[in-house]
């Protein structure tokens, strides 16, 4: 019997808890409103936060503070209405890939990289065709990871970008390894020792 007491009084209780929660009403942040007035020191505040958290990335024990700096910037293009930057995708690509969100990183780094193509930042594209190739190195899927790695260089050679190529070659010739190729694996390791003398 206080059994069945108790379970009526459980379901009652349920049932007034759902009919008080019914009403939902957004949040202010969840509302975007489009300004034209975006300040550059706005701007430059995002992109500080983004240059911190890319430094701190490098880091493992540092996963905490380059989750703040994300919260951060994340929080003032809220707040001031400002279409988040390219390099904050690349960024929280990153940060997903190093906590093991695969899934994630994809999806940021493809804005990254739609973001970066349409305002011409040939930095941030050749670091987001680089991710990617390390990306689909780590899923397994070697022909998309090259076809990345090729992008990014070419991307570096045209904007004379001298930090990418290096990586993308070496990254190359990781590529082969793992799939056999001791051809493309001398080839790449002398692209990048012909690369050093230039």
């Amino acid at each position: 019997m206080k059994v069945r007491k108790l379970f009526i009084i459980l379901l009652i209780f349920i049932q007034e808890a759902s009919l008080a929660g019914v009403v939902l009403k957004p949040s202010p942040a969840s509302i975007k409103l489009k300004s034209s007035s975006v300040s550059p020191k706005d701007t430059a505040e995002v992109n500080s936060l983004v240059r911190k958290g890319m430094k701190s990335l490098s880091s493992k024990d540092y996963f905490v503070q380059v989750k703040i700096y994300i919260d951060s910037a994340v929080l003032i293009c809220e707040k001031k209405n400002i279409d988040m930057p390219s390099g904050l995708h690349l960024l929280l690509a990153r940060y997903y890939y190093n906590t093991g969100d695969l899934r994630s990183a994809s999806e940021e780094a493809a804005i990254a990289l739609k973001l970066s193509a349409a305002a011409r930042e040939a930095d941030i594209l050749a670091k987001t065709n680089l991710f990617l190739g390390d990306y689909y190195r780590r899923t397994g899927l070697y022909k998309e990871s090259l076809e990345y790695y090729t992008n990014a260089i070419s991307v570096s050679q045209k904007d004379r970008l001298k930090d990418i190529k290096p990586l993308s070659y070496i990254n190359q010739a990781e590529v082969y390894r793992r799939i056999g190729d001791l051809k493309g694996e001398r080839r790449s390791i002398q692209l990048m020792i012909d690369d050093a003398y230039e």
